[in-house]
């Protein structure tokens, strides 16, 4: 659950200036799994599947704001 308030961020129970790092943190896991595991699951990679991955990967750290 995601919460903004007027001077602080609520997540799942946490509260305070770290609590945004650590949803950031969460979804930029998620993600990175949810990719690698596509990944996993392929026999032999294509340099497709490797492009297709590697984008995803750089949306991932784009959206969480990772240079």
């Amino acid at each position: 659950m995601l919460a903004l308030g007027c001077a602080s961020l609520r997540v799942a129970g946490r509260s305070g200036p770290l609590a945004w790092q650590s949803a950031m943190f969460d979804s930029l896991s998620e993600k990175l799994q949810e990719t690698l595991a596509d990944v996993r699951q392929r026999g032999a990679l294509t340099e497709e599947d490797i492009n297709r991955a590697m984008r995803e990967i750089r949306l991932a750290l784009l959206e969480a704001d990772v240079n």
